[in-house]
């Protein structure tokens, strides 16, 4: 299992790359900067790793969404969200043995195509926190087949679990 505590260790033996005894990747509550696409492709050859935990970001400036609760449900203007970025994984993309992906608490808003053809992916651990998730999201994702919705959920965009198999939806 690796944590933010030993990840620097493990870029400096530059050996990380062909690790076929990781099997998890946990950054727990720590926040990086500037993730987006290809932003763990540094264990892309680690073919043991099966779990990985995204860690936490840094807030950016986003277009509100509609607001089906409010008396004007279209506002106008922009909003401080977390958010998962689009292709953050994409380094994966042909790492069949990582099949569980868990979005930590704090994330309010899955990018459009953040993990598009992510088709090994079996569970994904969605935030408690999660509002929006975004078109495309999990398109592609054929191995998905179970589900939980946290309450603050209040959009799904157009495609989001397009050619998903989900059978349990909670």
């Amino acid at each position: 299992k690796i944590n933010s505590d030993i990840i620097n260790a493990i870029l400096k033996l530059g050996d990380y790359q062909s690790n076929k005894t990781i099997k998890e990747v946990d950054f727990g509550a720590t926040t990086f900067e500037g993730l987006g696409e290809n932003s763990f492709k540094f264990v892309s050859g680690c073919t043991s790793l099966t779990t990985i935990t995204i860690p936490l970001t840094k807030k950016t400036t986003v277009k509100k969404e509609p607001d089906f609760s409010a008396e004007n449900i279209f506002q106008e203007g922009t909003e401080e969200k977390m958010v998962v970025p689009a292709g953050i994984l994409s380094g994966y993309i042909s790492q069949e043995s990582l099949t569980t992906l868990i979005i930590p608490d704090g994330y309010e808003t899955i990018a459009d195509g953040a993990f598009i053809y992510m088709g090994f992916l079996e569970k994904v651990v969605l935030p408690k926190t999660l509002e929006v998730i975004g078109t495309n999201a999990f398109n592609s994702c054929y191995n998905v087949t179970e589900i939980e919705f946290p309450s603050t959920l209040r959009s799904i965009k157009d495609a989001a679990f397009f050619n998903a198999k989900i059978n349990d939806l909670k």
